[in-house]
């Protein structure tokens, strides 16, 4: 991905996409809107802003259909759009650096897609990033979708088909305590997750307790694209502490759809 040469401008517009037609090659695809939180740079060369969806058209082909109508509406040879579910935050947003404040990875952490054009290489694509604290192409969690083909790809984190689109940005999950525990619950069809109440909660321990509230308030962080469908989930949480060094002191690794599995060490860079 280039590097997003950032500046401070805020700008309120908003803009209502109508888009016809369904793959990527030929879209069937509704309405969307979105506002612009920021235009960071805009020159004949390159394109920098943020803009905000609002979060129930967060979803594989609504994006796809939007990145149609931002390749009409910016004609620069390097484009690049970060797409945020917070209009706040996308006014807010500042790049990564050595050393953030917690408000800035909590505004990063709404980064939930990136679209991508570069002339020069020939690339056009969308980056879903479900934790937009981690914008890295190649990143086990992140869905890349190249707009110039004829399929789209799974998303790499979904069940039952549903595409995983935003989640708490994982350096939360220090706050876990070791354990297991497993947690029951639904992708309502507006694609928030509710969490059922944990009916063992009386026979185990303590700690357990405790990994439960927390497991609960992580999954509630979960944004699912919107279907139709209410689908049950079952989903057990291992957490374990470990003395290897980990990049932001956590390492946490998706097995959906019935499993993540949590570590938990020391720090070996900063935010």
């Amino acid at each position: 991905m280039p590097k997003l040469g950032w500046r401070a401008y805020a700008s309120r517009g908003i803009v209502v996409v109508l888009i016809t037609g369904g793959s990527l090659l030929s879209a069937n695809c509704r309405s969307a809107q979105y506002r612009i939180g920021q235009i960071l740079q805009e020159s004949k060369a390159k394109v920098v802003l943020t803009i905000a969806v609002e979060p129930q058209s967060f979803c594989p082909g609504k994006l796809i259909c939007l990145s149609r109508e931002l390749r009409k509406r910016y004609h620069a040879p390097e484009v690049v759009i970060g797409i945020f579910t917070s209009l706040e935050a996308a006014q807010n947003y500042r790049p990564p650096i050595a050393e953030r404040e917690y408000a800035d990875v909590v505004w990063a952490s709404q980064q939930h897609a990136v679209y991508v054009r570069e002339a020069a290489s020939g690339e056009e694509y969308l980056l879903l990033t479900p934790d937009g604290s981690n914008l890295d192409v190649d990143s086990p969690y992140n869905t890349r979708i190249d707009l110039g083909t004829t399929t789209r790809p799974s998303c790499k984190l979904a069940i039952r088909e549903r595409c995983l689109v935003a989640l708490d940005y994982t350096e939360v999950l220090n706050d876990a305590v070791p354990g297991t525990v497993t947690m029951t619950g639904w992708i309502l069809p507006d694609g928030t997750v509710d969490v059922a109440e944990t009916k063992q909660v009386r026979t185990i321990s303590s700690e357990q307790q405790k990994l439960a509230k927390f497991a609960e308030r992580y999954l509630k962080t979960w944004h699912f694209e919107a279907r139709q469908t209410k689908n049950t989930i079952r989903i057990t949480f291992s957490v374990q502490h470990v003395d290897t060094p980990l990049k932001h002191g956590v390492e946490v690794q998706f097995m959906l759809p019935n499993r993540v599995n949590i570590q938990i060490g020391a720090r070996t860079s900063s935010r």
